[in-house]
């Protein structure tokens, strides 16, 4: 056969007709050719046959469903039927493909990457149903196409079992390894909260529970790593053949939800030294935990206490108003005041037998009649302003800053002082006790949020390693660029120091 009659070769010309031509020869004299019935039948949809398209893509797909190449092409010809708009052609070969995969989960799993990048995540899970192994590519589109249709409990199951498979995820290929450094980023698979990342690859970035380093990590300096920690075989395993790291950094932010895996790593020895951010540090960061190394300092912090039931806040004796909130929660997410006990009572008829955390209502109102709350970062030591953020209501958080600052020029300009210079708000001595607060935690990244009392003492409501760095509002606080941007280059300056040295 010559380059001139040849299909293959008429086909990659552009020449379809042709090819297709030259196709439908070859089934005369075998009917059951399968290349010449794959390309017969991606050719006719091309050229808009799509009935003949359909039936001939169909056959070939159900008589090789491992061919990779036939699988890409039936997914560039949904592309193309949706693209014409034929819409009953593409349920059909939708159909087809998901028939011809239920046997092979290469092929599976390649069209269900199709239907997640189109977000068409039920035809994913069609695409998935008939593969039950508990391997990791198939639980993790399973999860991300869970979380796309909001069924949240079903995606966090499906998740932690892919992860708990595969604990360990290098973000390079080993044609990509060079003499960059490496850095392994540490994250608990308890209580695990995930948001999908939807663009050439599948991903997805952790939600609650952790910091996100990934803010403060140039991807070009460095050779990225991902550990998730689960009770497991495989985690301990995926522990054992790690090979040599030039910094490790665990993103565990909140003890109050990652308790187990915090103390799964302390039994690692790697793992508590030379760690940013030790486990063993952040495990002594509950509310309760913070106020108990707090409280002998120059300050104000509430003392918190965990309920485990209803029956223990009869005990409740730290006086009213309270403010109770569940275990784990921020951003002002559930968080109430208390009154009195009556209101208390009625409070706790409704809790559902959670876990709380309840404390005295510290007054924190300015003599403007606005409550202010303050946030820095502290960084290897240092004191880095984050925000200040004026609300006429005692529950401040970041989105507060939109009802009165939004529009008022004297409250910006209150904010714009405190970022760009902390000491017209702290005192020496309130530095001081920041920097006492550092030794106290042993953490080397953190956040505290705080305010003032009425008679001027600096009062604590949380001191973390949980807490953003917040960029929704630069758009509308322009100002908010340059403290942030010292934020994220003080990390990147430990992490080249760690690294170095």
């Amino acid at each position: 056969m010559t380059q001139e009659n040849d299909p293959i070769a008429l086909m990659q010309q552009g020449n379809y007709e042709a090819a297709r031509a030259g196709f439908k020869a070859q089934l005369e004299k075998n009917p059951t050719a399968v290349n010449a019935l794959h390309f017969y039948g991606m050719l006719s949809i091309i050229l808009n046959d799509i009935a003949d398209g359909i039936s001939y893509m169909s056959l070939s797909l159900s008589l090789s469903p491992d061919n990779s190449a036939f699988i890409s092409n039936a997914i560039q010809a949904l592309e193309l039927l949706a693209h014409n708009k034929h819409g009953n052609a593409n349920k059909i070969l939708s159909q087809q493909l998901t028939k011809a995969t239920k046997n092979h989960v290469p092929s599976a799993l390649s069209v269900a990457k199709f239907y997640l990048k189109k977000k068409q995540a039920k035809d994913c899970l069609d695409v998935l149903a008939p593969h039950t192994s508990p391997s990791f590519e198939t639980l993790f589109y399973k999860a991300i196409a869970h979380q796309l249709l909001s069924q949240k409990e079903v995606a966090r199951r499906a998740m932690e079992r892919a992860l708990t498979c595969k604990p360990y995820h290098p973000l390079y290929s080993s044609k990509e390894a060079n003499d960059k450094p490496r850095v392994l980023l540490i994250y608990a698979l308890e209580n695990l909260d995930f948001v999908p990342q939807i663009g050439d690859e599948i991903a997805f970035s952790i939600y609650g529970g952790h910091f996100d380093a990934n803010k403060f990590i140039d991807i070009n300096q460095v050779n990225i790593s991902r550990l998730f920690v689960s009770d497991s075989d495989n985690f301990r395993e995926s522990v054992k053949q790690l090979g040599h790291y030039d910094l490790i950094i665990n993103c565990i932010a909140d003890m109050e939800v990652c308790a187990n895996a915090l103390t799964l790593l302390t039994q690692f020895e790697r793992f508590t030294h030379e760690t940013i951010n030790p486990p063993t540090a952040v495990l002594n960061t509950s509310r309760v935990d913070i106020y108990q190394q707090l409280s002998s300092l120059s300050l104000q912090i509430a003392d918190t206490n965990i309920f485990h039931s209803n029956a223990q806040f009869a005990h409740y004796n730290s006086g009213f108003p309270a403010l109770a909130r569940p275990l784990g929660s921020s951003t002002g997410i559930g968080l109430v005041k208390l009154e009195d006990k009556e209101s208390l009572d009625q409070y706790l008829s409704q809790s559902n037998g959670e876990i709380l955390n309840i404390c005295p209502f510290i007054d924190f109102k300015s003599s403007d009649g606005l409550y202010r709350k303050y946030r820095v970062f502290v960084i290897d030591g240092e004191i880095y302003p984050e925000h200040c953020v004026a609300h006429n209501h005692w529950n401040v958080h970041s989105s507060s800053r939109m009802t009165l600052m939004k529009d008022n020029e004297q409250l910006r300009q209150q904010e714009r002082l405190f970022v760009d210079d902390i000491s017209t708000v702290l005192s020496p001595a309130h530095q001081a006790t920041i920097k006492q607060i550092y030794k106290k935690l042993s953490l080397d990244y953190f956040g505290i949020d705080f305010s003032f009392t009425t008679d001027g003492e600096l009062l604590i409501f949380e001191a973390n390693a949980g807490m953003r760095v917040n960029t929704d509002y630069l758009k509308d606080f322009e100002y908010l660029t340059t403290p942030i941007t010292k934020i994220i280059d003080a990390f990147k300056q430990m992490i080249n120091y760690r690294i170095t040295t």
